[in-house]
């Protein structure tokens, strides 16, 4: 299966596929689950840049409508936003040329409301409607909040 290319298996239907570092096999992003052992293999993700509109990234637009055609959700317009991703990069007083994204300004306070906006509705666009999720901290208050909304 080493051999196949993107278009080969998603004929165009998947934004991305996943292939393995190690054994090199190219799975579709909504089979991944069922196709490698994560605690085993290494999947990176690889765009058909060619196929995006990178004019997109220039137009003032809300972050979801700008990256849609780089998420693995099918239905952007479905996605619930509460103000993620609206973070304000602040200027160093001390350093030329540093900025710092402040990114408690997100609504749970977490960096980790960029995930969660993205990955609770492809949770649900899968089929998935339990999530456990192993963490003390942001992981755990972003989780929380945003699978309340879904």
């Amino acid at each position: 299966m080493a051999n196949l290319t993107r278009d080969d298996l998603t004929n165009g239907r998947e934004k991305f596929s996943l292939r393995c570092v190690i054994c090199d096999k190219i799975t579709e992003a909504s089979h991944a689950a069922n196709s490698h052992r994560p605690e085993y293999d290494y999947l990176v993700a690889e765009y058909d840049y060619s196929s995006i509109d990178l004019g997109v990234f220039l137009k003032k637009t809300p972050w979801q409508k700008r990256y849609g055609q780089l998420l693995p959700i099918n239905n952007i317009d479905a996605m619930k936003f509460i103000g993620e991703c609206n973070t304000p990069l602040i200027e160093s007083k001390k350093y030329k040329n540093c900025y710092f994204k402040d990114e408690t300004r997100n609504p749970s306070g977490c960096f980790k409301d960029r995930e969660n906006a993205v990955l609770m509705p492809y949770l649900i666009e899968n089929g998935i409607s339990k999530l456990c999720v192993a963490s003390s901290g942001n992981a755990a208050l972003s989780a929380s909040l945003y699978g309340r909304l879904y």
